[in-house]
């Protein structure tokens, strides 16, 4: 009678453990995605910023 108690008990943790995996893997996979997505955005802005501040290319030529 006991075994069956233990296995019952084991079954409920593994179950635990899935469900807590799960919520992890819920939050965190739309954490990263938000996350990464940020640095691109910035990194764009950055780049746009300096590509606005040194001006066309063209302009490079006509330097005398």
């Amino acid at each position: 009678m006991q075994k069956g108690k233990d296995c019952e008990s084991n079954r409920r943790l593994d179950y635990r453990v899935t469900v807590y995996t799960a919520v992890c893997t819920a939050l965190l996979v739309p954490f990263t995605t938000l996350c990464a997505t940020c640095l691109a955005v910035i990194a764009v802005l950055f780049a746009t910023f300096l590509a606005v501040r040194t001006g066309p290319a063209w302009a490079l030529w006509t330097l005398p």
